[in-house]
């Protein structure tokens, strides 16, 4: 989701496409922006936004003596345990604002923002990428031309960059349309889709996907960034590329709905309202048959894109938090069973978000169990916020957790000591910490606002080091 719409060196091979050079520097990055819910609301035009994110950079700590298996650290590649806390799409915008500080240094660029973070155990950076050069939604930027700036600060600071391919023009989730790409900035690919994209069958779709994905590749590895993990797609539950059904809110820039007949004519008969509204076997049933095989040969495709860069890169892709075990169990077992298990499994996890079913952390951690143990996974959670104060968006708390400062952190500290004992997880993503700014999400964040134009951090800007210390 959005804040609720809200390294192993490259193989000499390159993609033959065309790589659109970078016209700014690091440095040069501008600071200026570039179910049922209520009526018109979703999660990114609940906050009049785009697509957010956050993960970073610094530091790292063992897991322990369990077993090797797929997501535990590769040499030169990501660190033991994820402390993805970074700069995220937000940041220009929230900085042309406000200042960020920790009381011992303030952040008033992205490169100061992601030292600030390091400070506190952060090790590795992220960025969300369209297809598109620039997607700039309200106060965020998600095209890859802000992905490739991001590169290059974990470049500069030395540290493991996550690029999330959402494989999408702009910004799309579960909730929302998962938007068909857009390779207009990718001519030699553009010109090989003489149709419209929802019209193509599959194996086109594939196709097209797999040499998108080497020649983004091939730009990012491009600005030294050494590569940690590939993150495809962005909750990925219902869909992908716009092969899914009829969205219950468009995104802001969206083209309209188009149905995917020439994949499955069913699958535009559907609408994302009735099928979340089904009980859940029949939801299963009707995904397993129209959806889940078409999500899994997709996200294949855009794997063995990267490979042809980097071909021994490792994989992750996130769903929303699903609403049983259950459900994510038939789910990551219908991607394995047509071609697709990523090396971590991945969730968004809000406790207390209004948009979501709650999950309480007890019935998380049995669910990411089950999950873990049935695929031979580790979990990284690649979306988590918990809030330290009431608001719209964060309207009840979690039990037995309260929407405190003091709270904020316990529940971190919490899940985070619970991971690492267990072996579940691999990392943990705070999304969007450094957007104080909006009304909706600042209590979310990990900055309380000052009337002096400079934000605080919350204790629990500590909680996620404070657990790995302690182990």
């Amino acid at each position: 989701m959005g804040v609720f719409n809200l390294g192993s060196p490259a193989s000499s091979r390159r993609a033959s496409f065309p790589v659109v050079p970078r016209t700014r520097s690091v440095a040069d990055t501008p600071t200026h922006p570039g179910g049922e819910r209520p009526a018109g609301a979703d999660r990114r035009s609940f906050l009049g936004m785009g697509a957010g994110i956050l993960l970073a950079a610094a530091g790292s700590v063992g897991f322990g003596t369990t077993a090797a298996r797929a997501g535990d650290p590769v040499p030169g590649g990501a660190p033991p345990f994820r402390h993805a806390l970074s700069v995220s799409p937000f940041t220009e915008k929230v900085l042309s604002q406000t200042a960020l500080s920790d009381a011992t240094m303030s952040a008033r660029s992205p490169l100061d923002l992601q030292r600030l973070y390091n400070g506190h155990g952060a090790n590795e950076v992220y960025a969300r990428i369209a297809t598109r050069r620039f997607v700039a939604d309200g106060d965020t930027e998600s095209g890859f031309e802000r992905g490739l700036q991001r590169a290059g600060l974990a470049a500069q600071l030395g540290m493991p960059f996550n690029p999330e391919l959402m494989l999408s023009a702009i910004y799309g989730d579960t909730f929302t349309y998962q938007v068909p790409p857009d390779f207009t900035d990718y001519p030699e690919i553009a010109a090989q889709q003489t149709r419209p994209w929802t019209s193509l069958p599959l194996e086109q779709m594939a196709d097209l996907i797999g040499q998108y994905a080497t020649a983004v590749a091939a730009q990012i590895v491009g600005t030294g960034a050494r590569i940690s993990y590939w993150d495809l797609g962005n909750e990925v539950d219902h869909g992908i590329a716009g092969v899914t059904p009829q969205p219950i809110v468009a995104p802001g820039g969206a083209a309209p709905y188009a149905p995917p007949d020439a994949v499955d004519p069913e699958i535009g008969t559907m609408s994302m309202a009735r099928l979340t509204a089904m009980p859940e076997t029949d939801q299963i049933a009707w995904c397993q048959r129209h959806l889940w095989p078409y999500t899994a040969r997709l996200l294949a495709a855009a794997r063995e894109g990267v490979r042809k860069v980097i071909p021994d890169a490792r994989f992750s892709t996130h769903t929303a938090l699903p609403p049983s075990s259950d459900f994510a169990l038939a789910y990551w077992s219908c991607m394995r069973d047509n071609g697709y298990l990523p090396d971590v499994i991945g969730t968004s996890y809000y406790p207390n978000i209004f948009f979501s079913a709650p999950m309480d952390l007890n019935t998380f951690q049995e669910t990411f169990t089950r999950v873990s143990t049935a695929f031979d996974r580790k979990i990284f959670i690649a979306e988590f916020a918990a809030a330290y104060g009431p608001g719209s968006a964060f309207p009840t708390p979690s039990p037995p957790y309260l929407e405190t400062e003091a709270d904020q952190y316990r529940f971190t500290t919490d899940l985070v000591r619970w991971g690492l004992e267990s072996g579940v997880l691999q990392g943990i993503r705070w999304w969007a910490p450094d957007y104080v700014t909006n009304p909706q999400w600042a209590p979310a964040s990990l900055f309380r606002a000052g009337s002096n134009g400079v934000a605080t951090a919350t204790p629990a800007m500590d909680a996620v080091a404070t657990a790995l210390v302690g182990r």
